[in-house]
């Protein structure tokens, strides 16, 4: 801390580093900054440990709420008065600049506003990424719209009312799925969890997307998933990793008919992605409606599913699945396998069934399983991206996917994302 009682430190997650300001009154200024050159300790000053605990309840979706103080050392009356009424908006809300100014009693000071909240000192905690312009479209952001549309998508995960699916997963990479498979069918139960019988399933997933890919650049996907029965349409959101080694993401899933179309409408809408066609003509099947609404095909793969359920020793309760995939598609000339083992929960947040199961597959299958992050969109694009490119390994053979390719996945996924500017 130096002599005027300031001090400051740096702080890494979701949207990339973070200079924070800290005053004998207040948290003063947040910055986005590159990763600083010396080793970083612990923050000792308290509003920075308080703020370090609160950021990471916000970015892993705990609490919305800041209760660290915090100091405004710059700014005009107006722009303090602005930078006040920004902290009144909830997460998972916007709010426009004119509807901003209307508040603070200058209903014609929309421009105003806008030049306020690019001055804001302390974004994040002073919510600037949650005023967009009246047409719902984002408008500016000091640091960049991929970062402000990252912070309204994660807190539209988290605390827009969205369902969220809380899963885990594993890649097998053994030279014999077949042999791993019929491990995972003969076990009695994974950790301490008891495991249901299994239930075979086979059935096509179609993805599809606007013609400048939209949802994916967003990192938003809508499925059809057809299984000879009734199909159904689902659209999944963002990724967001917490600290048992799950993910978790918006997940809407309806058996597809006329108003489950008409809610993927109104969702990707209300997501700011705009749908010209309308439902008036659409068809009674689901991919014709799909692609009535000016949506293409971009990605095809089979599935074969194994379901287990898992369920609580003392209640004997179903609360989670592991669901082994074996996933097929094309990818330029070659017909490709991936296989993966999702744990799916349902079970109250304090329940270890993903964090124990994980270690317990980890433990069983050795070198046969590497921890994944990627969803199954993202994964087969990626790796489609590598053969149709010609950057796949030239030793490769065969249907079976190789370490060394879900490495080249990981670090395109990285590089991706880094140049995205944001990414969960």
């Amino acid at each position: 801390m130096d002599p005027q009682g300031v001090t400051s430190h740096y702080y890494n997650k979701v949207v990339g580093w973070l200079k924070i300001v800290a005053t004998d009154l207040g948290i003063s200024e947040i910055s986005f900054t590159k990763a600083p050159l010396e080793r970083l300790e612990s923050p000792s000053h308290p509003f920075l440990e308080s703020l370090f605990i609160e950021l990471n309840n916000y970015f892993g979706g705990k609490s919305h709420v800041f209760t660290t103080p915090i100091h405004f050392t710059s700014g005009t009356s107006f722009q303090q008065k602005v930078w006040k009424e920004l902290l009144k908006i909830p997460a998972g809300n916007t709010k426009s600049y004119g509807q901003i100014a209307a508040a603070i009693g200058n209903p014609k000071a929309a421009r105003a506003v806008g030049n306020a909240n690019g001055k804001n000192p302390i974004p994040i905690v002073v919510p600037c990424h949650r005023v967009v312009n009246s047409d719902g479209s984002l408008g500016g952001y000091s640091s960049g719209t991929n970062i402000k549309r990252a912070l309204l998508d994660l807190e539209k995960i988290f605390w827009g009312g969205l369902p969220l699916e809380t899963e885990a997963k594993l890649v097998i990479v053994s030279n014999s799925p077949a042999s791993i498979i019929l491990n995972l069918k003969s076990l009695n139960s994974i950790a301490e969890f008891p495991l249901g019988p299994c239930n075979e399933q086979y059935f096509q997933d179609l993805y599809f997307d606007l013609p400048d890919r939209s949802l994916y650049q967003r990192k938003w996907a809508l499925r059809l998933r057809k299984n000879g029965k009734m199909d159904r349409v689902a659209m999944k959101g963002p990724s967001i990793e917490v600290s048992d080694g799950s993910i978790k993401r918006p997940e809407i899933e309806m058996q597809s008919n006329h108003e489950a179309m008409k809610s993927i409408v109104a969702h990707m809408k209300d997501l700011g992605i705009n749908i010209v066609s309308t439902l008036s003509k659409q068809s009674g099947n689901a991919e014709d409606s799909l692609k009535f609404l000016g949506l293409e095909v971009i990605q095809e793969r089979d599935t074969r599913r194994i379901v287990r359920n898992i369920f609580d020793p003392e209640t004997s309760e179903p609360i989670a699945e592991m669901d082994i995939d074996q996933v097929s598609f094309i990818a330029g000339d070659k017909q490709l396998e991936h296989y993966e083992i999702e744990i799916e929960s349902w079970a109250k947040p304090d329940c270890p069934v993903i964090e124990n199961s994980l270690e317990f597959l980890k433990a069983e299958l050795k070198d046969s399983v590497i921890t994944w992050k990627l969803d199954k969109l993202s994964t087969v694009k990626l790796i489609c991206d590598l053969f149709q490119e010609g950057r796949a390994p030239r030793d490769f053979s065969g249907k079976l996917l190789t370490v060394p390719i879900y490495e080249m996945v990981t670090e395109q996924s990285v590089r991706r994302d880094r140049c995205a500017g944001a990414s969960f």
